[in-house]
């Protein structure tokens, strides 16, 4: 995540303390070279986990046909023990799915980030029936639901993008490592089965993209440089100073004059509720617009 990546560079920078950076996911020989840091690694208990690809008439995941072949999925594990979890790119695919489970003997229930925690909830709690929970890639690494042996891995996730000014959403296959993680939720408390709908010949990515990769940069660079704008204790010109970097990348990123950039970078601060910070822009805007021309000048 951009956020998180910006604080490591910051706590490296800083060399306070001792730094402690845990994760299930990340390449940690890489990461600890990277910071010069000593690997630590700690096996939790899994379960093995049989993988088998139900194709079609697919060869890499796809949209096509995916409610039919997901409902076909489901009869073939009926005969399998617990709970079944299964990987939708989105909330579109959760409604479609839940209407077409409606009247089956089964407990069907949806889990993405937009949901209230009430409602999150009902994939952790105990039912009377089998439960088949409808999941975005939520449930790939943030949450952990009990109960569940079964997975059927639609291989299909939405992301953003970040592609010459615009950010957009897309539908792709998931990566190999993501994969990975899906498959596992089907061991956490026993042995168990994944079922995924591509072919065994399609060729994943190995690793998913780093959001640094495909996300744009603006807001995050913006919210470091409101924190500089609202730290009082900088003198105007430093503060100027340090609102450069935001508004160089607005420019160089989204194709905006500095004027523009300016203009983007309050609405932006407004949409992050930082009033405070957009008044000192309004401050300092002046001279750090002088500063951004001026250097683009001499560039």
């Amino acid at each position: 995540r951009l956020d998180t990546d910006l604080l490591l560079a910051l706590l490296q920078r800083r060399h306070a303390g001792q730094l402690v950076v845990m994760s299930a996911t990340v390449e940690g020989e890489r990461l600890a070279e990277h910071l010069g840091a000593r690997l630590v690694q700690a096996s939790g208990r899994t379960y093995p986990v049989e993988v088998a690809h139900i194709e079609g008439d697919v060869v890499l995941p796809s949209r096509e046909g995916l409610e039919g072949r997901v409902l076909a999925a489901l009869e073939r594990v009926t005969d399998k023990p617990g709970d079944v979890l299964v990987f939708l790119p989105g909330k579109a695919e959760i409604a479609a799915l839940q209407q077409a489970l409606e009247g089956r003997d089964l407990e069907v229930v949806a889990l993405h980030g937009d949901l209230a925690l009430k409602d999150q909830g009902r994939a952790f709690g105990p039912a009377a029936r089998r439960k088949v929970i409808l999941s975005t890639n939520v449930a790939e690494t943030s949450v952990t639901v009990p109960g569940v042996s079964v997975v059927i891995d639609s291989g299909l996730v939405r992301r953003t993008r970040y592609h010459q000014g615009r950010g957009f959403l897309t539908l792709s296959p998931v990566a190999l490592d993501s994969a990975e993680q899906r498959a596992g939720r089907a061991g956490r408390t026993g042995p168990g089965h994944c079922y995924r709908l591509w072919s065994e010949r399609a060729r994943l990515d190995q690793r998913t993209p780093p959001e640094v990769h495909r996300e744009s940069l603006v807001p995050l660079l913006l919210a470091a440089g409101a924190r500089c704008v609202l730290s009082a204790r900088w003198p105007v010109s430093d503060v100027a100073s340090a609102l450069q970097i935001p508004y160089f990348f607005a420019c160089l990123l989204d194709g905006m004059g500095p004027s523009a950039a300016l203009q983007a970078s309050q609405r932006w601060l407004r949409e992050l509720e930082m009033g405070e910070a957009e008044e000192r822009v309004r401050e300092v805007a002046p001279h750090a617009l002088g500063e951004l021309r001026g250097g683009a000048a001499a560039g």
